[in-house]
């Protein structure tokens, strides 16, 4: 029961490596390959725990994708080959409740910021789903950062393949 993570870190005697990324600044992500390829080779990352939260207001969707899904892929595309050296080889995304659509209280009608917070938490469940092999999550970046208005309304796999629903 550390009261912060420095707390957690001493405690594991240093085997404890904290990285701090901001998951919606993606030159902060990519920068953390650096921090990561300092970790002692001995080391190596047995789990990466990505966590962030944000529930703002209908018109800053974008920013809560952005920070909530959209940073954890990238966060996961950097971390992908420290991890495969690695023992574990684990990714935990800390999502939500709130992104179940089983889970939605429609009695609460629309409230924006529980809806633009719950997509950003569903949306990262979807690519929970999808991060097995690391082609995955090279190909969940390429279907995101190369989407189209064409693309709007379709469901698409992680290799572009249109999902009929």
């Amino acid at each position: 029961k550390a009261a912060t993570l420095d707390d957690l870190k001493r405690a594991t005697k240093d085997a404890l490596h904290i990285v701090k990324i901001e998951a919606s600044d993606f030159d902060s992500v990519f920068a953390s390959a650096k921090v990561l390829e300092s970790i002692p080779s001995e080391t190596h990352l047995h789990y990466l725990i990505n966590n962030a939260g944000m529930a703002l207001e209908a018109e800053t969707l974008l920013s809560v994708l952005k920070t909530n899904t959209v940073g954890f892929a990238f966060v996961s595309q950097v971390a992908l080959p420290f991890l495969e050296r690695g023992r574990v080889k684990n990714i935990l995304h800390i999502s939500s409740t709130r992104g179940s659509i089983a889970s939605v209280d429609t009695a609460t009608g629309f409230v924006p910021a529980v809806v633009s917070y719950g997509m950003s938490k569903a949306a990262l469940d979807m690519l929970n789903a999808t991060l097995e092999p690391s082609e995955s999550v090279a190909g969940v970046l390429k279907v995101v950062t190369t989407a189209t208005a064409a693309d709007s309304g379709k469901y698409l796999r992680y290799n572009g393949e249109k999902i009929p629903w």
